[in-house]
């Protein structure tokens, strides 16, 4: 029998069954934190959103806006110690509360972490993947199962759409909640006036670009079982090649 066909009619270890749902659940999650952490952190999306938000509705002119966009997000991603501490909305200036600081340290604290997770988790994926081939080579039984990797990357997958489709319907509603979650007792709707630079159409311009990201993304997240697949067959066949070397009578070598 041919090592190719012998190796493609094997059954999936259940190891490799756990591995492939991990890599699948890893791999979407790290396109999806990707997609947004790739705009929050964007100074030209913040910029444009600001825009559209603030200077085409006379709340900022087009210069007040491009500072706020620099200094707001220059400390979110630590690039300034401090945010501003007076902001001129209209032809006042407005003081920022020690409420409403305290609110942006917490939201500094959630985008500084996105610069790690991404390499952390890209470091897990690597991890998984090498310990898939390397289970391919060791064992007789498959350890990539395409089935596993894309039941574990549509868990991630149905909960950001439901999250974007209820962000479409509702986005006040899907706002506060995840303030609540993410920033509990920060300030969501007050009558803070600094709160007049960020209302909510200023965040909800961030769903198509971070859709069309995460698109972008679903792709490579779609490409790599048809990779890993013809990887898990090469290393299974080679490995019983050389299977066979080894039982031939060495005047057959």
């Amino acid at each position: 029998m041919e090592p190719y066909a012998y190796a493609k009619k094997t059954r999936v270890n259940l190891l490799g069954a756990l591995l492939s749902l991990a890599l699948g659940l890893l791999m979407m999650t790290l396109g999806m934190t990707y997609a947004v952490g790739v705009q929050v952190t964007d100074l030209e999306s913040f910029q444009a959103a600001a825009d559209t938000a603030l200077v085409q509705t006379g709340i900022l002119s087009q210069e007040h806006a491009e500072r706020f966009a620099q200094e707001t997000i220059g400390y979110l991603t630590g690039r300034r110690v401090i945010w501003l501490s007076q902001i001129a909305v209209g032809s006042h200036s407005v003081a920022v509360s020690d409420a409403f600081a305290g609110h942006m340290a917490q939201v500094r604290v959630w985008v500084m972490k996105v610069p790690y997770l991404i390499p952390l988790m890209i470091t897990a994926f690597v991890v998984l993947i090498f310990l898939t081939l390397l289970g391919a080579s060791a064992l007789r039984s498959r350890m990539f199962s395409a089935r596993g990797y894309l039941l574990g990357a549509a868990i991630p997958l149905v909960l950001a759409v439901l999250c974007f489709l209820w962000a479409s319907i509702d986005f006040s509603g899907f706002w506060k909640v995840l303030h609540s979650l993410l920033i509990p007792g920060g300030i969501f709707a007050s009558d803070e006036p600094v709160m007049q630079l960020f209302p909510l159409t200023l965040f909800q311009s961030y769903l198509e670009p971070v859709a069309l990201t995460f698109l972008y993304m679903l792709g490579i997240v779609l490409l790599v079982p048809v990779i890993l697949s013809l990887l898990d067959r090469t290393v299974r066949r080679r490995r019983l090649v050389r299977q066979r070397m080894n039982q031939q009578p060495m005047e057959y070598r």
